[in-house]
This record gives C-alpha cells, sequence and structure tokens, in this order.
C-alpha cells in the first residue's frame, strides 16, 4: 500500500487493506480499501501498467462481494485527467467536489461506484 500512498499522498489508516497485481515482478497496479462503513468504502488506486481483467474483477469483488458494500468512494483530483478517463471508464460518476481542495489548488472530485452500476461484477474469467 505504500506503493500507492507514495502517488497519490492518502492517508491510510492501520485497517486499510490492498489488492496488487506484480508482472516480472513489479507492481504495475493496485488498490487500497480504506474508511469502510457497512455500505461505503473508500478506494485509492494507482496504475502504472496494463491491469489484467482477472486484477479488475478482484478489484470489485473485494468491496462488493466480500465486504458487502453497495458503493465504493474514490477521489481524485480534478488536473489529474488521466484518472478521471480511468475512473468514468469503469463506470464511477463524478458526486461532487471538494473545491480548492487538492495538493495542486484545484478542486477535488468525489467519484462514486454503485454496486449496481459496476458491469465487471458481470464478467466470466476463463
Amino acid at each position: 500500500m505504500d506503493w500507492i500512498v507514495e502517488a497519490t499522498n492518502a492517508e491510510l489508516s492501520p485497517k486499510a487493506q490492498g489488492i496488487g497485481l506484480l508482472k516480472d515482478g513489479e507492481l504495475v497496479a493496485g488498490a487500497a480499501y480504506d474508511g469502510w462503513t457497512g455500505p461505503n468504502i473508500f478506494v485509492h488506486q494507482r496504475i502504472t501498467g496494463k491491469p489484467t481483467r482477472a486484477y479488475w474483477k478482484a478489484v470489485f469483488e473485494y468491496p462488493f462481494n466480500g465486504l458487502g458494500c453497495t458503493r465504493l468512494t474514490g477521489t481524485v483530483d480534478a488536473s489529474n485527467k488521466e484518472a478521471i478517463k480511468l475512473n468514468e471508464h469503469l463506470g464511477f460518476k463524478e458526486e461532487g467536489r471538494l473545491k480548492d481542495a487538492a495538493w495542486d489548488g484545484g478542486d477535488v472530485i468525489v467519484h462514486v461506484l454503485w454496486k449496481a452500476d459496476c458491469k465487471i461484477l458481470d464478467w466470466k474469467l476463463k
């Protein structure tokens, strides 16, 4: 999870859990989960390579089916266009903005993915 924190400036509690993807012995994707409330958990992601379908399936299976969450919340700086594009591709929708709350002085976008909208849960893996 330190690898994710290094790139995201997230502050994780001691109860945080993570999932990572290794390729050739190096982390190329990771998700850290924290702040579980029952229906919701926050996710922080770092992607530097091409995640597999099995990785994405695990990323969403854990909070939705493992923990029983109905929603997954992520925050991203409005200046991070690549992360916004990825979140939207995964099905996240903007739920709100924290004005001037980003490290760069810009806004922080609050994204939510509802379990009912998570198409990846329907994926069949070989």
